[in-house]
């Protein structure tokens, strides 16, 4: 499906519009949370939160392998339709025995994950809370599939309009919540919180099956998805291997911090988590965008300009993301205050100016990282991403103890700089400057 001019416009502009919705209702329910829980409570509910670790596990690689034979079969002008009932069938008969799988490996690697007892006792005080949180990210996990067969069809619009109707009814569960506080703990604000996104993404499933609609697949299916997760099994790793260093921040401070630490860097890492999932959804989109730029390329010179054209994109990019952190500086004390109230202390000095750095080196290297999983280019990253992953960890391991929180993301900064931050683009440069795409890995 080729968009025009005029539709490319407006979805774009949908898409700005569904982040703006989608940061204002974030920023809301967190002031809402924050003043119905205790920081033990939102400590507690930040340990859930972590767990979104487990989101890249439930389609092992699937979801990145169909998004990008898609994109190539639609550069053709070839049909999808098999295509997106194949890993219908993955979803339907595998999902769920996954999510089952990652549940019980969680349980008994919970007690090394949880350093601090009291959340700990937190977390496993409910039954619940375990099975409900990895069930959650199991099945925004797998929804994600058919987000991504979206964007390859072109039909971004709808996944934008599923993003506002789960911003609107997040708004709506944080309010309800708010008049009747007496249900509010951290399972129901975790519900709150990551419900409304689950349940947008099984809509899209619906979408994409109706447009399906009276074809069968037979047992073809199991062939093809196993040649699908051939494909994507190294991007899985790739997004395992990305939990591990974004996602286990938490996990290391939890080791040696306190309650209120750990409640005060859970909140500062929710408000960075709305402007990451926000700048993620442009990501999604600009994929099947790059797959076919980059798939159809004639030349080198062609080449050269599109990875040109996106570096200049990720520069301009992450100076907008400092210069935004610095423009907000002289009111970010009293908006923190607004958001979470009293209950929760502020972020150290340094936690906030090393924060703000992470974040404008993670747009930049996730926007070149995109380019690179845009043409399934996955075996050249797991060259390096372990030395990440050993420099993320240890960095955090070694400065968390003396400077707490400040220490952790000292980590991950280390970890990016020293890797990630020149590799990719050198990757992009040498691809650019090779003869045609199609005789690269991955094309």
């Amino acid at each position: 499906m080729t968009l025009g001019a005029k539709d490319l416009a407006f979805d774009v502009s949908l898409g700005l519009v569904a982040r703006l919705v989608s940061l204002v209702v974030g920023v809301t329910n967190l002031a809402v949370i924050a003043r119905i829980l205790t920081p033990l409570e939102y400590a507690v509910l930040g340990a859930l939160s972590s767990l979104a670790i487990v989101v890249p596990w439930c389609d092992i690689g699937l979801g990145a392998a169909s998004q990008n034979a898609a994109s190539r079969k639609l550069a053709k002008s070839l049909s999808i339709t098999r295509l997106v009932l194949c890993t219908r069938q993955f979803v339907v008969w595998l999902g769920v025995p996954i999510a089952g799988l990652v549940l019980i490996s969680i349980q008994f690697v919970l007690p090394l994950l949880i350093g601090n007892e009291s959340i700990y006792g937190g977390v496993t005080s409910n039954p619940l809370m375990l099975p409900v949180a990895v069930f959650i990210f199991s099945a925004i996990g797998l929804t994600s599939i058919a987000n991504r067969m979206l964007f390859a069809l072109g039909l971004a619009r709808v996944v934008y309009w599923l993003s506002i109707c789960a911003s609107v009814a997040t708004l709506g569960a944080g309010i309800a919540l708010r008049e009747d506080p007496g249900f509010a703990n951290s399972l129901t604000a975790f519900l709150v919180l990551h419900a409304p996104l689950a349940l947008a993404g099984g809509v899209g499933w619906f979408s994409l099956i109706a447009r399906t609609k009276g074809t069968t697949v037979g047992r073809k299916w199991i062939r093809v998805v196993e040649i699908l997760i051939a494909r994507g099994r190294q991007y899985w790793l790739i997004l395992f291997a990305g939990a591990l260093i974004y996602g286990t921040d938490f996990i290391i401070l939890s080791q040696s911090a306190s309650v209120d630490e750990l409640a005060s860097y859970a909140a500062l890492q929710r408000l960075i988590g709305l402007a990451v999932v926000s700048y993620g959804v442009f990501l999604a989109n600009l994929w099947p965008r790059l797959t076919l730029k980059f798939s159809t390329a004639q030349h080198g010179l062609e080449m050269r300009a599109a990875v040109d054209e996106l570096l200049r994109t990720a520069w301009i990019a992450s100076g907008c993301t400092l210069l935004t952190g610095v423009f907000l500086w002289p009111v970010f004390d009293d908006a923190f205050r607004i958001i979470f109230g009293n209950a929760i202390q502020m972020p150290s000095t340094g936690c906030l100016i090393a924060a703000l750095i992470h974040c404008a080196v993670r747009v930049w290297t996730d926007t070149l990282a995109t380019a690179l999983f845009a043409i399934s280019d996955f075996k050249w990253f797991l060259k390096w991403v372990p030395i990440q992953i050993a420099v993320t960890v240890g960095a955090g391991l070694l400065l968390a103890a003396p400077f707490g929180s400040t220490g952790v993301v000292l980590g991950m900064l280390v970890g990016s700089v020293a890797t990630a931050c020149w590799l990719l683009p050198l990757r992009l440069l040498k691809l650019a400057n090779a003869p045609i795409l199609q005789s690269k890995p991955g094309s």
